[in-house]
């Protein structure tokens, strides 16, 4: 059902996005995405255009396992969902370096294939002051479907030090 204008004809569906529209009501082709809308010309499958406000993930917070080079006694949490949030990493003593592995974050749902990428950026003071060789990073040979791993630097993370990080796993 195509969208009419005010003089009666058609509204080309370029000019229908971000439009809203009453329940019942959406052209052939679009889906309600809630506050916007998502274009699907022809045949499923075929990528159209996807317009909104915001992207929130819903259902429980994946879970979260400490790796060796978090060191002896660590903490580690994770909050949000399987899409984004905010992992804890505090270590605890005698941390360890050479790209050990610091956190295994696992999806509460596994994807059909593993996220095209996991972006990590720093929450807190102690995480933003890592220099190069201490940053922790995805290990994207690591990723699967169900799971990313967080590994150490070069340099063991500093001990008994609570480092925030950020993740957006997309794709």
């Amino acid at each position: 059902m195509a969208k009419r204008n005010s003089s009666g004809a058609n509204t080309p569906k370029s000019q229908m996005l971000g439009t809203s529209y009453p329940a019942g009501s959406m052209p052939a082709g679009s889906a309600d995405l809630g506050r916007g809308t998502m274009e699907t010309p022809g045949a499923p499958g075929v990528i159209g255009k996807v317009l909104v406000n915001s992207i929130r993930g819903a259902g429980q917070a994946p879970t979260i396992a400490a790796g060796a080079a978090a060191g002896a006694s660590p903490t580690v949490a994770v909050a949000g969902s399987d899409i984004a949030g905010v992992i804890t990493i505090t270590t605890g003593t005698t941390a360890l370096g050479s790209n050990g592995t610091l956190a295994t974050v696992s999806f509460r749902k596994a994807r059909a294939a593993a996220p095209q990428a996991v972006i990590l950026t720093p929450a807190n003071a102690a995480a933003a002051a890592l220099a190069e060789a201490l940053v922790p990073f995805v290990d994207s040979a690591a990723m699967t479907a169900a799971q990313f791993v967080i590994k150490a630097g070069a340099t063991a993370l500093v001990d008994a030090t609570a480092y925030k990080f950020h993740f957006v796993a997309v794709g």
